[in-house]
């Protein structure tokens, strides 16, 4: 299914997070010896004011009380 059809279906038949955790940049200054920070595949660096725009965009169309919590951080 793509995003426009996505558009057409009745939210009902969604179940939404509560809360979402949203990763603005990717990497790690620390070093700690449990975590493989140095094996990450993906280039270090912030995400792009588009895209974090764009998700900012997708959540506010879930409507009012579905989403509790937004956390700006994740993996580091």
């Amino acid at each position: 299914m793509n995003s426009e059809e996505y558009k057409y279906i009745e939210h009902e038949e969604f179940v939404y997070p509560k809360l979402v955790c949203i990763e603005t940049y990717h990497g790690c200054n620390a070093r700690c010896g449990f975590c493989p920070v140095s094996l990450w595949p993906r280039q270090k660096g912030p995400m792009s004011d588009a895209i974090f725009n764009t998700i900012i965009c997708q959540l506010a169309d879930w409507g009012p009380g579905k989403l509790k919590q937004v956390a700006l951080m994740m993996n580091g």
